[in-house]
C-alpha cells in the first residue's frame, strides 16, 4: 500500500461555470502521522474543452506518480445527488458525476487504487477548526461591513474552499482506512 495519498474534490463544471477541482498530496508513512505534503487547483476556465480539463486530472495523477516513484492511492469524492438539491439540477448535465467517473476509469484501467468518499461523510467529521486543531491549517478571522469572515491558509498562503476539502478527504482516509491491515 502506498505511504502517499492524492485526495480530490472534483469539479467538472466546464459548460455550467468555472469549475474549480482542489487536491492534495498526503503523506501517511504510518497510522497517526499525516503530513500536507503538495497542494494545488485545477480551473476549467483556463482550458479550452471539457476533455482538455479532465486530462489535467488525469495528467496530476500520472505526473505526482513520475515524481513520487510510486503510485499514490487517489481518493476521490464521489458525487451523491440529494434530495435537497434535485430541484437545483434539473437540465444540469452532470459534468461533475462525468469527471468522476472519468478519474474511476483512468485509475482502474491504469491500476491504480482509488477510494470514493461522499461530501457528507467528511465535511461534518472534519471542520476547520478541528483541521486546525490539529495543526494541518491555519485560520484567520476578519470583520468587513460587520460580518464575521474566516479565510483558511496553507503555509501563509490563502487557499480555496476546493483546496481544504480535498483535504478533509485526505485525512479522513489516512485516518480510518490506511493501515488497518498492520494493525
Amino acid at each position: 500500500m502506498s505511504k502517499y495519498v492524492l485526495s480530490i474534490d472534483p469539479s467538472g463544471n466546464f459548460d455550467e461555470g468555472t469549475g474549480i477541482t482542489g487536491w492534495t498530496l498526503l503523506y501517511n508513512p504510518q497510522p497517526g502521522v499525516i503530513t500536507r505534503i503538495k497542494y494545488g487547483v485545477i480551473d476549467a476556465s483556463t482550458s479550452l474543452t471539457k476533455e482538455e480539463h479532465w486530462g489535467k486530472h488525469i495528467n496530476l495523477i500520472s505526473g505526482l506518480t513520475d515524481s513520487l516513484g510510486e503510485r499514490p492511492m487517489v481518493v476521490i469524492e464521489d458525487f451523491m445527488l440529494y434530495s435537497n438539491r434535485a430541484q437545483e439540477q434539473i437540465n444540469s448535465r452532470f459534468e461533475t458525476p462525468k469527471l468522476i467517473g472519468c478519474l474511476q476509469y483512468y485509475c482502474y484501467t491504469n491500476g491504480f487504487a482509488y477510494h470514493m468518499q461522499t461530501a457528507a461523510s467528511v465535511k461534518r467529521r472534519w471542520t476547520n477548526d478541528i483541521l486546525e486543531h490539529k495543526g494541518y491549517l491555519t485560520q484567520k478571522s476578519y470583520v468587513r461591513a460587520g460580518k464575521a469572515y474566516k479565510v483558511t491558509y496553507f503555509d501563509n498562503y490563502k487557499v480555496p474552499d476546493h483546496v481544504v476539502d480535498a483535504l478533509r478527504h485526505g485525512v479522513h482516509y489516512c485516518t480510518f482506512h490506511t493501515h488497518k491491515e498492520e494493525e
